[in-house]
């Protein structure tokens, strides 16, 4: 005999004198099985409002950037690092980028966001390598 697809798989098994095995504790009766399924915890899904509104919140300060390009970077930050990431930056802007100085220049409207740049400025540095592949630096001004 073949199975196709995969075998169902049940929360208890049987034993023998109408014992059953349910969350590895012995149940020997209907009314204790129910009793127990009953207490077990439900798997819901449950949103978390506050983290709903950060991503919003973020998502929409990027959609306002006029910079293509300083939007592109913000989108990548809150894509790998998170939305707070992408909140904490955004207020700033790219400055000069010179390709031959192999540096870019990066806008710092708060000593917060200059310390966030400081300590993740490879993020933002690989980021922008894939337009300019010879940056090695990125200034704080």
């Amino acid at each position: 005999m073949t199975f196709h697809g995969r075998r169902p798989q049940k929360s208890t098994t049987s034993r023998p004198g109408n014992v059953r095995v349910l969350n590895n504790s012995y149940v020997s009766s209907r009314d204790e099985l129910a009793a127990t399924r009953a207490s077990l915890p439900i798997a819901s899904p449950k949103k978390n409002v506050a983290s709903d509104m950060i991503h919003s919140q973020a998502r929409h300060s990027i959609d306002c950037i006029t910079d293509p390009l300083w939007k592109w970077v913000c989108r990548e930050i809150m894509r790998l690092m998170g939305p707070l990431s992408a909140l904490t930056v955004l207020n700033g802007s790219l400055g000069a980028i010179s390709p031959n100085e192999m540096s870019a220049t990066l806008r710092c409207p708060t000593e917060t966001m200059a310390q966030f740049v400081r300590e993740y400025d490879f993020v933002i540095l690989s980021t922008l390598k894939q337009y300019f592949p010879n940056l090695r630096e990125l200034q704080i001004d």
